[in-house]
């Protein structure tokens, strides 16, 4: 891997060289990239706990660091964290040794994993150029369009494993190819990245069929069973050890601590599950679409006739998924890693009946303007040979021709994400320190309400428990187990999931407070279900009326 890291570098330098425009216009991108992504991490500190996932890292992480294991130490029993494998907690842990105090070191976490969420697109980047996948300039843009997407300037600094874990597994694929284009060896980084990237996130399992194929097609054995079998060794003590401990949680706890239990024990009906599937392709190919092309998102689609609507979202938007669909199929023709990866990675969120997340295409968005590029060179090809069959035009003008479109294409993409990305930040205002926003005034007025009124051992029922345990020790518990049909239904929390939450947790206390995640749903369920409840005594209410808190009155 070492020397196609030189060859990285060399290209770069000639790049610079070459291309002194392109050079400038790369300094420009970046000292812009730096002023977006402080404007992200500065606003991030607000809403921390937004996915409750990145609550729960960092209660994981905290536990670590205090010395009392791995456990989820926010709910009220402290159960082992067997949810998620435990590198990505540790590595938050070992940030946390020299910046421990929270929430003074949110700013500090954030500016690291916005560090590992650049790295892992300049290293995704970074093994297409070595690999001579894609040339200088195209590797330029693509790595500009994703880094400067205003999706990943939002999720960059949040302390979620997704980047992370696609650093190390771009990393991982980088060092396969470059091992297996010298030798059938017996180095053993492949196999240790490949641990690595799934003791950061379960789900780069899939790079173990993706790595299998990719060396038996190149008969590359010796290499397939080294990369195996140090996996095996680092990551099967860890899944078992998982696998046993959670045996025993309540099913109540199945959501913190069982992700498949949970998942594909909460089901929703067949009929539901299924038009949820349906429902969720069209979701996911909106998702990608708005997410590859910058302007689609912002088109007024309620001003949209009938008919405008359907050829847009039904006809348009599936036609320019061809492009990349036929890249990628092109390159798993060839048994390429990239596309290996993502055809895994696509199959594994197809039987997935929840709704596909911004932040799930992050990971493979390089990848994904790749495989645009793949297809339109292909198409481009077939056009040439009908051209040249008809003699309408030379193969020189049609050669321009098509590096001016690629030129053309690439300069929307990388202007497209940046303009977005100023205009969402607020332009002139992401050089400033944002407001502090009404819902986290509201929130710090709640905890201090709180460790002056309530003893150490009280317990809370709310709706985003870890950070609430953070920011006030109290152990606390969601008012729901939160189902996998309630998040198809978008029915998050009813009376009868709250009581269950307080009879498990003996719960003194319920707080409602606005969660960011289920879009309001929770916050005005639970509501409604105190109401139907009737049994609670109103003690707090915030200034601006946003966070409640309750007595349960037994």
């Amino acid at each position: 891997m070492g020397s196609s890291f030189k060859r990285f570098i060399d290209g770069l330098k000639s790049l610079s060289q070459k291309h002194p425009f392109a050079a400038i216009s790369a300094v420009t991108g970046f000292a812009l990239l730096l002023v977006l992504l402080r404007a992200s991490i500065l606003n991030y500190q607000y809403l921390f706990g937004m996915y409750h996932d990145d609550g729960v890292y960092l209660v994981s992480a905290q536990s670590l660091l205090d010395g009392h294991g791995y456990r989820i130490l926010s709910l009220p029993t402290e159960p082992f964290q067997t949810k998620y494998p435990v590198g990505y907690p540790l590595v938050l842990s070992s940030a946390m040794l020299i910046m421990p105090a929270f929430p003074a070191n949110l700013i500090g976490l954030e500016t690291m994993q916005t560090v590992l969420s650049v790295a892992a697109v300049l290293v995704t980047v970074g093994y297409l150029l070595s690999t001579k996948k894609v040339t200088p300039l195209l590797g330029l843009a693509i790595a500009f369009t994703c880094l400067l997407n205003m999706r990943f300037i939002d999720f960059a600094p949040m302390l979620m494993s997704d980047l992370p874990a696609a650093l190390l597994v771009s990393a991982c694929m980088w060092c396969a190819e470059s091992q297996s284009r010298q030798q059938d060896s017996f180095s053993p980084w492949v196999g240790l990245l490949l641990a690595a990237a799934i003791t950061t996130r379960t789900q780069a399992l899939i790079l173990v069929p993706t790595l299998l194929i990719y060396y038996a097609v190149r008969k590359r054995t010796r290499s397939a069973i080294t990369m195996l079998a140090i996996a095996l060794v680092c990551v099967v003590p860890q899944m078992w050890w998982q696998t046993r401990t959670s045996q025993g949680t309540p099913e109540i706890l199945t959501f913190y601590t069982n992700y498949l239990k949970h998942a594909y024990g909460t089901l929703p009906s067949s009929s539901a599950g299924f038009a949820a599937a349906a429902g969720n392709f069209d979701w996911s190919m909106f998702v990608q679409i708005n997410t590859y092309f910058p302007g689609l998102e912002q088109i007024p689609y309620q001003l949209l006739s009938p008919i405008a609507f359907f050829l847009l979202y039904k006809v348009v938007y599936y036609l320019l998924a061809v492009p990349s669909l036929t890249g990628m199929f092109i390159l798993l023709k060839r048994a390429s890693l990239p596309a290996l990866f993502c055809f895994f990675y696509g199959f594994s969120f197809s039987l997935w009946p929840i709704k596909l997340e911004w932040r799930h295409i992050l990971p493979v968005l390089v990848f994904g303007y790749y495989f645009y590029f793949v297809g339109f060179r292909f198409f481009a090809a077939k056009l040439k040979r009908a051209i040249s069959a008809r003699k309408q035009t030379s193969a020189g003008q049609y050669s321009k021709f098509c590096i001016g479109a690629t030129v053309v294409f690439s300069c929307y993409l990388v202007i497209g994400a940046g303009v977005l990305s100023c205009a969402k930040a607020g332009w002139l205002k992401a050089l400033s320190q944002p407001p502090e926003p009404g819902i986290a005034v509201d929130f710090q007025e709640a905890v201090s309400w709180i460790k002056a009124n309530t003893t150490a051992d009280a317990v809370f029922v709310c709706n985003n428990d870890p950070v609430f345990y953070l920011y006030t020790h109290r152990h606390a518990i969601m008012p729901s187990r939160m189902e996998l049909w309630r998040f198809v239904a978008d029915k998050y929390v009813d009376a009868k999931s709250l009581s269950a939450a307080i009879e498990f947790s003996k719960a003194t206390y319920v707080m409602n407070e606005p969660a960011l995640r289920s879009s309001g749903y929770a916050y005005t369920q639970l509501n409604k279900a105190i109401a139907e409840e009737g049994t609670f005594i109103p003690v707090f209410k915030t200034k601006n009326n946003l966070i409640e808190i309750f007595k349960v009155s037994r």
